[in-house]
């Protein structure tokens, strides 16, 4: 039991100081991204000092409570990932939360604080036994009721109005954050009910952990929403190709690169080989075949490709363009999958593009 104790008071003390440190970087990087990065910036803050603050409780020799279905933890877990949630809602759709969505995404974790205040009698649990044989109870089955909310809650990021060209997150990023919080209230579950040390060490092991991989996605990889409306270029023919003596020889390739051209569907970052085989009435596999016969390792080296032949064609027309802005303009939303596709099709990095491009301006 000590080893446990010792296991846990390590993991609150790392994540003390992770979630602060996390926190003061992207404040200190505000300004140069959305109103999203200040609301992960105070989250990350206000959980760091609710650490902080149980760390030093265990200096003045209170020790952690075993008990399950804790009261007091079950609010601020609930205040917790409500706040959590407000960083990806304004990623997937900016302007989008109000003071009003606020109040209403809050009316859970306010309505159990009421209850609480006017329920005086609170059975002290002390094992997942004792819930079953108090279930019955009030002040028990209502705490079970808020604890199973923390599932279906984390799915709420699926149902937020996604418009990719006003989005910097894709679908696989909003799955992928889904996921990760899926994760915490899993943990979380099973942490309140069975009240066990090392599960709760690994819980806000777990949250740290996540912590760490969101900022690092936030100050690295996200490509941000421009400010304004990014210029939408006249030129739409894309170049070069890889060689291909076909070319013009199959129907459906002709079709696929015709509504390329003229929708500019690669412009969509969630636009899967699904979709456009879909569009061409066809299957994924042949469209996959027909992309590799004609050239290219794969469907996503033919969509980003045309996405680095764009950025060069308006790069072309002025030195001075926002790098960020322009890839988020023909279809990125991570700076790493930019940045490699361009290495990799022209052998530099756009800043030294731009300065061989326009030598003398």
């Amino acid at each position: 039991m000590e080893i446990e104790n010792d296991i846990l008071n390590l993991v609150l003390h790392f994540t003390a100081f992770g979630t602060l440190l996390c926190g003061w970087l992207l404040f200190m990087r505000r300004k140069y991204g959305d109103r999203s990065r200040t609301m992960l910036a105070w989250c990350f803050t206000l959980c760091g000092i609710a650490v902080l603050v149980r760390v030093l409780m265990g200096y003045r020799g209170w020790p952690v409570s075993d008990e399950v279905l804790l009261p007091s933890d079950l609010n601020s877990g609930l205040f917790t990932i409500l706040l959590f949630f407000l960083y990806p809602i304004e990623v997937i759709r900016p302007g989008w939360l109000s003071a009003k969505k606020m109040l209403v995404m809050a009316l859970p974790w306010i309505m159990f604080n009421a209850i609480l205040l006017f329920t005086p009698d609170i059975r002290h649990l002390d094992s997942f036994s004792q819930i079953s044989v108090y279930a019955g109870e009030f002040n028990v089955w209502i705490r079970l009721v808020i604890l199973a909310l923390f599932i279906p809650m984390c799915f709420v990021l699926l149902c937020i109005p996604h418009n990719w060209a006003r989005s910097s997150a894709d679908n696989r990023w909003i799955m992928l954050y889904t996921v990760g919080t899926q994760g915490i209230a899993v943990l979380y579950l099973f942490s309140m009910l069975t009240g066990y040390t090392l599960v709760n060490a690994l819980h806000i092991a777990y949250c740290m952990a996540l912590c760490l991989a969101v900022t690092y996605q936030e100050l690295y990889l996200r490509i941000m929403v421009p400010a304004g409306s990014v210029p939408k270029t006249d030129i739409v023919s894309v170049s070069p190709e890889p060689e291909a003596s076909e070319a013009d020889s199959f129907p459906l390739w002709r079709e696929l690169n015709r509504l390329m051209e003229e929708e500019e569907l690669w412009r969509n970052p969630d636009l899967t080989l699904e979709n456009v085989a879909k569009q061409l009435g066809s299957n994924r596999t042949t469209i996959a075949n027909l992309i590799r016969r004609h050239g290219y390792d794969d469907y996503r080296h033919f969509i980003n490709r045309r996405r680095i032949a764009e950025f060069l064609k308006i790069a072309a027309t002025d030195r001075r363009i926002n790098i960020q802005d322009t890839f988020f303009n023909v279809g990125f939303r991570s700076k790493n999958t930019a940045l490699r596709y361009f290495r990799k099709l022209t052998g530099t990095i756009p800043s030294e593009y731009l300065q061989n491009l326009h030598p003398d301006e």
